[in-house]
């Protein structure tokens, strides 16, 4: 079942714990941690300039993202009503970059004062 979030929102945050496959929570410190948010009709990728996610809890592997709203130059994540898919992207302070193996569903839905 998706998230549902609604059009132009910025809010709430979305929290993340990663684990390993061992279900393990994994230790994100000095690590850089990506989301990225792909809108699945255009098959674009809404926030390539500002994906990385804050690190709430690094060692026990809790991550967050802040949706963005003012994006200079691109619409901002929520700006489009529709189905998104998400993914997770850990990069290790050795360099070596894992995806988190599950993907995330999102149903945007149409703010309804921008149908009035």
């Amino acid at each position: 079942m998706p998230t549902t979030l609604v059009q132009n929102d910025n809010r709430p945050d979305q929290p993340f714990t990663i684990y390993d496959d061992t279900g393990t929570v994994v230790n994100l410190t000095g690590c850089t941690v990506k989301f990225f948010f792909r809108n699945d009709n255009s098959h674009i990728v809404v926030n390539l300039a500002h994906a990385t996610m804050t690190l709430t809890d690094a060692a026990n592997g809790i991550v967050k993202y802040v949706w963005d709203n003012h994006a200079p130059l691109a619409p901002f994540d929520l700006a489009t009503a529709g189905e998104y898919t998400a993914e997770i992207e850990v990069t290790f302070p050795d360099g070596t970059v894992e995806t988190v193996r599950d993907t995330f569903a999102y149903h945007v839905r149409q703010e309804v004062e921008t149908t009035v």
